[in-house]
């Protein structure tokens, strides 16, 4: 996406959709890329709150890290304001660390009822909702 990261006067974050109307962003997922400098393989962990944590080594070039070389991490946000899903994205270049919008795969799933994303395909609630339902 490449849209500009800002941050309002009281330290918020903003939406890369809505701007400062979207100040009110939920952070879904986080997903940490690890390898050894341009190594074929990468380690991807994701850490989400209504999910089990994951570990798993693939390709690097069948991952979504954004590093082209190295490290990277990438945190999906829900945005209350606009409804879109977004990846705030931090990648090291040549001692530099970029920071970067793109959008996120979490989209693909739609949006509950109660406005959070539905985090795996198949299903129309999201988990917190059909946990809820499972009392």
């Amino acid at each position: 996406m490449g849209s500009e990261i800002r941050i309002t006067k009281d330290g918020a974050l903003c939406c890369p959709w809505c701007g400062e109307d979207g100040e009110y962003l939920h952070h879904q997922c986080v997903t940490v890329y690890e390898r050894v400098e341009d190594a074929e393989r990468v380690t991807v962990t994701r850490v989400s709150p209504h999910r089990p944590t994951t570990v798993e080594i693939i390709p690097s070039r069948e991952s979504d890290n954004p590093s082209a070389r190295r490290n990277g991490l990438a945190i999906a946000f829900w945005c209350e304001s606009c409804q879109g899903i977004s990846e705030l994205t931090i990648a090291q270049h040549k001692g530099f660390s970029h920071l970067d919008w793109r959008k996120s795969k979490l989209e693909m799933f739609g949006t509950c009822a109660c406005g959070s994303p539905i985090e795996s395909p198949g299903r129309e609630i999201c988990f917190a909702c059909y946990s809820e339902q499972q009392k």
